[in-house]
């Protein structure tokens, strides 16, 4: 039997939402531990590949340890309605009452659910703050592959040095983000495949930016750990693949535009291909200062605006298309007034910004 604070609702609604039994059926349920001497409780969560656990301050007047539904316990959790919800367990059912309200819950034995992984040896640590890893996050995770048969591409690379800037990238074969982040303590050396739910389920605890967060890595597994919360996954299996060769070099056919324009530009030309089967912009760069920016629809109702050119180096028209979607997704991800465009016909379209640390791609299609 324990009481406890509903202001943690979010984090139990997380938890919840976590749990996941597609791998086995056990796995949809959260066991729940109170424990009378520390006046704690631990919510633990499985999804087949990473397991979480949260803990929180609890009036715990009875030593407790069983299993429910994640659906049901996420259900009870959101219709509650008071400050504080009180469980308590009568012949095998738990009663979880919250002012007026009074809910009942079936519970299973929380002996048939597994313990979390041994986590080897650490090899490598990173410290950061919550707002530090969203960003990076968000920078990153729009271009991991999904369900890729290549399932190394279905993760960020983490590459760690010590003490020296760590270099995360993903790619899905058709764009690429890559950024270098210095964090506050970097040790040991590695090269990880980071599955991007396992940052998700860390961000969706909506935590306050400046809670610290740490990183451990080693050999099959990474550990991310925040205040009272933890959580550990199995590492993605493969070899990254070397994506500097990928990275052009050639600053020849460079563009500079005003980031704001861009932005608004490229949002309106994807809503417009969106609409067609092949969603591509045609970007044609002018020596006059300008770019036309075409989507061709196959009934012939082309949709075409112009953007004026900050900066240019060219000194011949280049038509290149992209898909309009990636383009919109990296542009986004830009910050400061201008973003510029090193052009490249065979290999990839180069996008950089203000922010130095952060490299992105974009592969040209046919057009």
């Amino acid at each position: 039997m324990f009481t406890i604070s509903l202001d943690q609702k979010t984090r139990i609604s997380a938890i919840c939402n976590f749990a996941n039994g597609k791998v086995n059926p056990i796995y949809e349920q959260v066991r729940i531990e109170a424990n009378s001497v520390e006046g704690k409780v631990m919510f633990s969560a499985c999804n087949g590949n990473q397991y979480s656990t949260f803990t929180l301050n609890a009036e715990v007047q009875e030593d407790a340890r069983y299993c429910v539904s994640s659906k049901r316990l996420l259900i009870v959790t959101t219709a509650l309605a008071g400050e504080n919800a009180k469980f308590a367990i009568k012949d095998n059912d738990l009663f979880v009452t919250s002012g007026r309200s009074r809910l009942k819950l079936q519970t299973f034995s929380a002996s048939d659910y597994p313990n979390m992984e041994t986590f080897d040896a650490p090899k490598c640590r990173i410290e950061t703050t919550i707002a530090q890893l969203a960003n990076i996050v968000s920078q990153a995770s729009y271009c991991v592959a999904n369900a890729d048969v290549r399932a190394y591409l279905c993760n960020m690379n983490w590459q760690i040095s010590e003490n020296m800037p760590v270099r995360i990238c993903a790619t899905d074969g058709h764009r690429l983000s890559m950024t270098h982040e210095q964090f506050p303590v970097s040790e040991g050396a590695g090269s990880y495949l980071m599955p991007t739910s396992v940052f998700q389920s860390v961000l969706a605890l909506k935590l306050n930016g400046n809670d610290q967060c740490v990183i451990t890595f080693s050999s099959n597994h990474a550990c991310i750990e925040v205040p009272n919360y933890s959580i550990m996954t199995t590492l993605g299996e493969g070899v990254y693949p070397n994506v500097d060769r990928i990275i052009p070099n050639d600053n020849s056919k460079s563009i500079t535009v005003n980031l704001a324009e861009m932005t608004d530009l490229a949002r309106r030309l994807h809503a417009v291909a969106q609409l067609e089967k092949n969603p591509t912009i045609r970007m044609c760069f002018k020596t006059n200062g300008q770019c036309e920016m075409q989507v061709k629809s196959a009934n012939g109702d082309d949709f075409t605006d112009e953007i004026d050119l900050v900066d240019s180096s060219l000194t011949e028209e280049v038509i290149v298309g992209v898909n309009s979607k990636y383009l919109l997704d990296a542009i986004t991800q830009q910050s400061g007034e201008n973003v510029t465009m090193r052009l490249n016909l065979v290999g990839a379209i180069k996008i950089i910004s203000d922010n130095q640390n952060l490299i992105t791609l974009v592969m040209p299609t046919r057009i």
